[in-house]
């Protein structure tokens, strides 16, 4: 929850190539909001497009891309990663053609999914945004509804505590540099000047609204950005073994269920139609899970600096042991 195709592919290759990906969430908490007064609540919230530098940068790894210029260059270029190397390729695609997805022949949009073998005149596919597990794609298809092909390779090697020193760092300069709170005070002063959902959900067909921009910006990036942000903090304790972050952690996957709580009574109070009723509940529950959110991003900063002094001065006395 929280990321997006691309991210899920590019964690899929890099999690069964090297084992790991969570330094890559360093900033998936991360919010922007736009000031477009024309836009809907859900467009006005933006969210990290974050993977290809943090990846590159915390792994040592190197992300190619490569546009599909004939049908044959890109059939052979397929062939040969997945043949030689032994790996998935990432596709990009128009969501427009994926005929396995809900937004088939419905919207315009890219999305990615695995490439991961060949098999006769059909490759074999999957795609973990989804959830599907298994594609058989006829060749001709494929080659046709294809614009893009990424790939990972390893561009250098990094040991773990350089990884984590690094990954600790971006992720405080990040923060330093963050609107977040600001971003959700915004979101905070549009939810209580509004009187009613029905410009934000869609209705136009039965279930529409799990498509709007609101529903995936405040019921699946802002939680979802909270769940991954946990799932860093595991990996960054694991390495520096602190009390305080594996509490953090804790209190991340706890914000993500307070995010879960709003989105959830913003959708009922559509549904049921008695958003105005329900406004001053759900703009205090926003006002209290901000709140949470900037007692949070404090805490990190304060324990992250902890972390590296004092892993700082461990390293110098193993050294003057020695």
């Amino acid at each position: 929850m929280g990321m997006r195709c691309f991210d899920v592919c590019l964690f899929t290759v890099i999690n069964e190539q090297y084992g790991e990906y969570k330094l890559a969430l360093a900033n998936a908490f991360c919010i922007n909001y736009q000031k477009d007064e024309h836009l809907q609540i859900g467009d006005k919230l933006t969210f990290p497009h974050y993977t290809i530098k943090l990846v590159e940068l915390t792994y040592g790894l190197k992300i190619h891309c490569k546009k599909a210029i004939s049908q044959k260059s890109l059939q052979n270029f397929i062939n040969n990663q997945i043949d030689n190397r032994g790996y998935p390729v990432i596709i990009s695609i128009d969501v427009f053609d994926c005929y396995w997805s809900s937004l088939y022949k419905k919207v315009h949009q890219t999305h990615y999914f695995l490439v991961c073998e060949k098999s006769g005149n059909h490759y074999i596919c999957c795609d973990p945004y989804y959830r599907v597990s298994r594609i058989d794609i006829e060749t001709k298809l494929l080659l046709n509804i294809s614009k893009k092909v990424y790939y990972v390779s390893k561009h250098k090697i990094m040991s773990s505590k350089k990884q984590h020193d690094i990954s600790v760092a971006r992720c405080m300069k990040l923060i330093n540099k963050s609107k977040v709170i600001f971003s959700l005070n915004r979101l905070l002063e549009t939810i209580n000047t509004i009187d009613s959902l029905e410009k934000e959900y869609y209705s136009s067909e039965e279930s529409d609204f799990w498509l709007s921009t609101f529903h995936q910006a405040v019921g699946y990036y802002i939680p979802g950005g909270r769940l991954l942000f946990a799932l860093y903090l595991e990996d960054i304790n694991t390495f520096y073994k602190n009390d305080n972050i594996a509490e953090l952690q804790e209190k991340y996957n706890y914000l993500y269920k307070h995010w879960i709580a709003v989105s959830n009574t913003l959708m009922k109070s559509y549904l049921l139609k008695n958003y105005t009723i329900k406004k001053e509940t759900i703009v205090n529950k926003i006002k209290h899970v901000i709140e949470y959110e900037r007692i949070l991003i404090n805490n990190v900063t304060t324990y992250f600096t902890n972390v590296k002094i004092n892993k700082f001065k461990d390293s110098n006395s193993q050294e003057a042991i020695k």
